[in-house]
Parts: structure tokens; C-alpha cells; sequence
């Protein structure tokens, strides 16, 4: 039986064990350096938020260094995402449904911009590309032009392929009609999806489709920790309750207007979020990449294989493969595995939705840097004499550096060296490596179908 005594001195132990495990738990919230992004005061244009916006940022606006060497270009090999798009039919279902909802809700005294709200984007097309897509896509391609002329007029052998989509499809006849006066270049339009190994490998890989069901579900547990004060935040603000969806869908707005029109902050519907509010909106799209199409998941690398088969075939000239210039047209599904395949932006901590703001904000793998939209990988590669072939990579336009490759003056890589690092890719078996029972076509087989 337990002493008077005892009983009272074990209630001031239990108060002391408490009062030690707040102030633990205080310290450890005090180290948490989280910030909620609506609890950022809304900054002066301190940053632009169209290039923190995952695959939704437009192209940027870099400055090509031009190659200064003495070596001669012999060869130019492309392969791009298709340019700035409308929303697809069920974003665009989600935001004409919000529109109307808001107008018959929010108060055209205080938020006029809500309460008139208009999606200026036509009904009618979803998924097709924006004006401004064209502009860029335009722009891009005079860009090429003059600086490959002299290999555009000399080359007649030019090989140009797209996936079987229409935004895609017309990206590749906008540079294609640019670039070549619609002169002596066909586009040859893989047409099976479910087998182009080559350009829709998400498509065509069956073990990718049996794996990327069982991702992380990081960018979902990060959205619902940002979402929910928001949410309430923004609620209170237009005086009218809205769910986590619909404040995520006027975000895909404010996105929308931000990279397709134009916009600025203060613009729009923008006017309700802060800054920081948009970048977290890009750090859910990086943390869905990353899973669904990067570093997340093995078969993301193996998958790109076929690819890298067919630029090999094409930069060593294989099996009378005399190609100049070759040009392929995807999607972001495609060039984000690619880019993970050279073991680009590969940040060594993994992202996930319990590292904080400014850890994701910092972290390597920011989609809005390789695959936005019109982004592009270029390989230059040069004669340089005495059976000396040289490569540059351009991603985006700007030459990036090539891990692990021994690199010459003017950024320059031997263009076996860099076959032998990434030899690991070649020799594919890509209907093996994804466990396919139908049979796909591509560099792996050297089987083109179109």
C-alpha cells in the first residue's frame, strides 16, 4: 500500500514530467521553420512567380551562349515539349463550375473581379495551344533558325517526330513550318500511343502504369496542409464558404493567367493569394513529378532507354543513320524521366511534405526549371578533327553541364565518353524492362512505325 507520503510526492513528479515535455514540444515547434504561406505578407514582385510554377511556368526567357570553339556543327538533335496550352476538359469543367458559383455568391460590391469572374479561355478547346504558346513556339523556332542556318540550308537528311496528340502535333508544325519553308521535312506522327516507346513511354511501359499506382502521396499530404488555412482564409475574405477544391481550382486560374495572359499579382483572381501561396501551388506539382516521373520510382530511368537508342543510333551514325538534325515533340510525362535519366537536379535529401518551406523552395528538383512549358533538350555536336567528336547540352536553351562528363574548353563533351557513362541505357530492352505483352516500337528495335 502506497504512503501518504509517497502519494504526494508522486504528483509533483508528474507535474514536473509534463511541465519538461511542454517545454520540449515548444522548443521543437520553435525549430520548425515551416511557414505558412498565408501567413506570408504579400511581397512587391520580389521574385517572378511564373518560373515557380512546376510544368504550368511559360518558357523562359534565357540567353543561348553562342559556342566559340573552332570545331564545325554537324549535328543538332531536339526533343521538346509541346508549348503553353489551354486547360485540359476537366480543369476547365471545374473552373466554369467555380465561376458560376462564385457569381451567384459573392458580393459585386466588395469583389467584383469574383462576382464577374470569366474564364477566358475557350470551352471548346480544351488542352489546345494558347496564343501566347504560338508566340513562343514562333519565337523559338526563328531563334533555331538562325542559329543553325548554315546546317538547316546544307542538311538533307532531317528526321522530325511527334506523339499523336494535337497540342503536341501543332507544336512541331509551327517549328517545322518555320524552320525548313515547309521545304523537304516531313513530320512523321507516331500514332499508337500505347506502343511508342520512344515519345510516350508512360504510355507504353506497362510496368510504369502498375508502379506509379503505388507513388507517395506526398504532393496530397502537402496540398492538404496548405489548403486547409488558406481555404478558411479565403473564405473569410470573399464572405462566402469555399472547399480545399475550389480554392485549388482558383489557383490553377490564377496560374493560368499568370503564364498564359500576362497577368500580374494584383491581376485576376491572383489578388487573393500572396506569393508564397503560388510557390507552394509549384511545390505540389514538383513533389507529384518527382514521384510520378523522376527520382520517385526505378523504372522512370529504364523507361527512357528506347530513346537514348535512338539518339545513339542517330549521334553515331549507325546502320547508314546519317540524320542532321532530329527533332522529337512530347509531352512532360516524356522529357521529365529523360531528364532523370541523366541524373539532372538530383537533390540528395528527397522532398516530402514534412521538410519545410524553405527546404522545398530550395530543393533541386523544381520542374519549372526543365520541364515547363516548351521545354527543350539540345545536342550539339561538333567535328573537331582527328576523329574527335564533341557534344554540347543545352537545356532550355542554356548549356548545362553533363555529370560525370570530362568536359573540353567551351563546355564541350566527347560524344563516346558520354555514351559510355550512360551506357547503362543502351542496349535496351524496353519490352522486357516494362514487362509489356504487347509489342512497342522504337530506337530500341529500330522499328519506326508511324
Amino acid at each position: 500500500m502506497t504512503s501518504k507520503r509517497g502519494s504526494k510526492l508522486i504528483k509533483p513528479c508528474k507535474f514536473l514530467i509534463v511541465l519538461i515535455l511542454l517545454t520540449w514540444m515548444f522548443f521543437q515547434l520553435s525549430a520548425f521553420d515551416y511557414i505558412k504561406p498565408s501567413q506570408i505578407i504579400h511581397t512587391e514582385n520580389k521574385v517572378d512567380i511564373t518560373t515557380l510554377l512546376g510544368s504550368k511556368s511559360p518558357y523562359p526567357k534565357n540567353e543561348y551562349e553562342n559556342y566559340t570553339g573552332t570545331c564545325k556543327l554537324q549535328q543538332i538533335h531536339v526533343f521538346a515539349r509541346h508549348a503553353a496550352r489551354y486547360a485540359t476538359r476537366s480543369k476547365l469543367n471545374k473552373m466554369h463550375t467555380l465561376v458560376h458559383i462564385l457569381r451567384d455568391n459573392v458580393s459585386n460590391q466588395t469583389h467584383p473581379r469574383l462576382s464577374n469572374l470569366t474564364i477566358p479561355f475557350p470551352i471548346d478547346q480544351p488542352g489546345m495551344l494558347a496564343p501566347s504558346g504560338i508566340r513562343d513556339l514562333q519565337s523559338f523556332a526563328t531563334r533555331l533558325k538562325h542559329r543553325y542556318y548554315e546546317l538547316i540550308q546544307q542538311s538533307n537528311a532531317t528526321r522530325l517526330f511527334s506523339s499523336n496528340s494535337p497540342r503536341v502535333v501543332d507544336s512541331a508544325n509551327i517549328i517545322r513550318k518555320v524552320l525548313f519553308d515547309n521545304q523537304s521535312s516531313k513530320l512523321e506522327i507516331i500514332k499508337s500511343r500505347s506502343t511508342d516507346a520512344d515519345l510516350n513511354p508512360t504510355q507504353s511501359c506497362r510496368k510504369y502504369k502498375k508502379d506509379a499506382r503505388f507513388v507517395p502521396i506526398e504532393d496530397e499530404i502537402y496540398k492538404s496542409r496548405v489548403l486547409k488555412p488558406l481555404t478558411e482564409r479565403i473564405s473569410n475574405t470573399i464572405e462566402y464558404t469555399l472547399t480545399d477544391k475550389q480554392v485549388y481550382t482558383l489557383m490553377d486560374i490564377c496560374a493560368a493567367q499568370l503564364a498564359l495572359l500576362n497577368f500580374k499579382m494584383d491581376d485576376g483572381v491572383c489578388y487573393l493569394f500572396t506569393e508564397n501561396d503560388l510557390i507552394s501551388y509549384g511545390i505540389m506539382d514538383n513533389l507529384e513529378k518527382y514521384y510520378k516521373l523522376g527520382y520517385g520510382l526505378e523504372i522512370n530511368k529504364w523507361m527512357t532507354c528506347s530513346y537514348w537508342e535512338s539518339l545513339y543510333s542517330e549521334l553515331a551514325q549507325l546502320n547508314g543513320n546519317h540524320i542532321n538534325i532530329s527533332m522529337r515533340f512530347s509531352h512532360a510525362e516524356t522529357i521529365i524521366p529523360i531528364v532523370t535519366s541523366l541524373g539532372l537536379f538530383n537533390d540528395p535529401i528527397k522532398p516530402t511534405a514534412s521538410l519545410t518551406f524553405n527546404q522545398l523552395v530550395s530543393h533541386q528538383f523544381q520542374v519549372s526549371k526543365f520541364g515547363p512549358f516548351q521545354g527543350n533538350l539540345i545536342f550539339e555536336v561538333y567535328d573537331c578533327g582527328t576523329d574527335s567528336r564533341q557534344m554540347r547540352f543545352l537545356l532550355n536553351e542554356k548549356p548545362q553541364p553533363i555529370p560525370s562528363c570530362k568536359k573540353m574548353p567551351n563546355g564541350l563533351c566527347n560524344v563516346d565518353e558520354f555514351f559510355n557513362i550512360y551506357r547503362e541505357l543502351l542496349n535496351c530492352k524496353y519490352d522486357t524492362v516494362c514487362e509489356n505483352k504487347k509489342k512497342t516500337s522504337g530506337g530500341w528495335n529500330r522499328d519506326y512505325l508511324v
